[in-house]
């Protein structure tokens, strides 16, 4: 649920792309003004030809010594020295110019767009049309301080949070005990995700996150986390044990999982297959609202800010009341 470094290098990218794009010409501009520079400089003469008799005459004379013919104003297409130095140096300048803002610019855009892009409670009004807001987090995030989580971004009030329990056969998250405790202690809904590990048994993924997790009355119905294919098998087995893993987990807590997953990866992979169970989305683009199928949850950003967690943290929106909220939890 972490944006991968891939993904941050990728965006960079765009910016620098964007920015060679857009600085390409102020960098062929001084260029050319230095290569007619050099072209003038090397025609330069102190002499020209008279306009009518074709003999050789000095730059400054006003008359042809040889047939009388009035010179002025004609054939001055020597560039003065002066001239050539302000377009010498005018070129320096643009030159300068560009890699100065080819250097430094794409990185101030991209900082903008960081900003904008994480910041919708100051930046971006599409967060703020949601009435249910809540988190995610797990052991990144290291050790929250629980009794100071209260809103995001200081102003919308945090309703639910989902830790993460498990990850793979045999991994526990080493806040999830301190993390589950503390969360319902303030009265938030609380769901445990597994994050499923594609090139791992699914049965044996399934009884970790049962072995760790007893849910109760109150509590959300589980959640698995898919995102990534497998590098050892099939799409068609990936699914295939994806299917085993939330039919083992639906028998023991009696009542069907919740898929979490990216916009395009469940558009994708999972879809077709599992469009029976309750969607939470992953989508962090400027959007209305996902159009990834019908979902219940949208994870907004990954670099949400609460009081109480050291750095970003995911935030999230659910697509309905509170009371609905509570509704889907188990009875």
């Amino acid at each position: 649920m972490k944006q991968s470094k891939v993904g941050r290098i990728k965006e960079h990218n765009g910016c620098k792309r964007f920015f060679f794009n857009l600085h390409l010409p102020l960098f062929l501009i001084p260029l050319k003004l230095i290569s007619l520079g050099k072209m003038y400089m090397e025609n330069s003469s102190s002499e020209h030809l008279c306009v009518s008799c074709k003999s050789s005459i000095d730059t400054n004379a006003n008359y042809c010594p040889h047939c009388g013919k009035s010179q002025k104003g004609i054939g001055r297409r020597i560039l003065r020295p002066r001239l050539l130095s302000i377009i010498m140096i005018s070129a320096a300048m643009l030159l300068f110019a560009a890699y100065f803002g080819y250097k430094y610019g794409n990185r101030i855009i991209y900082k903008t767009y960081e900003l904008v892009r994480n910041h919708p409670n100051e930046f971006d009004k599409l967060f703020a049309q949601w009435d249910v807001y809540g988190l995610d987090v797990s052991e990144y995030q290291g050790r929250i301080d629980w009794r100071k989580v209260e809103n995001i971004f200081g102003e919308h009030p945090i309703k639910f949070t989902f830790i993460r329990a498990t990850a793979g056969h045999n991994k526990v998250d080493k806040y999830f005990e301190r993390n589950w405790a503390k969360a319902q202690k303030k009265g938030f809904v609380c769901g445990a995700y597994h994050y499923y590990r594609p090139n791992e048994n699914s049965t044996q993924q399934a009884e970790n996150f049962i072995n760790t997790i007893k849910l109760v009355e109150g509590d959300f119905p589980p959640i698995l986390d898919i995102e990534k294919l497998s590098t050892t098998q099939s799409v068609a087995n990936l699914k295939k044990g994806v299917s085993n893993w939330l039919n083992i987990v639906e028998k023991h807590y009696g009542i069907k999982p919740v898929i979490y997953s990216g916009s395009a990866f469940y558009r994708q992979y999972l879809r077709s297959e599992f469009k029976e169970y309750g969607l939470w989305v992953a989508n962090y683009n400027r959007v209305k609202k996902p159009s990834t199928a019908k979902w219940l949850f949208w994870q907004y950003s990954e670099r949400g800010h609460v009081a109480g967690v050291n750095g970003r943290v995911d935030i999230n929106v659910f697509d309905g009341t509170e009371l609905e909220l509570k509704e889907m939890c188990l009875k």
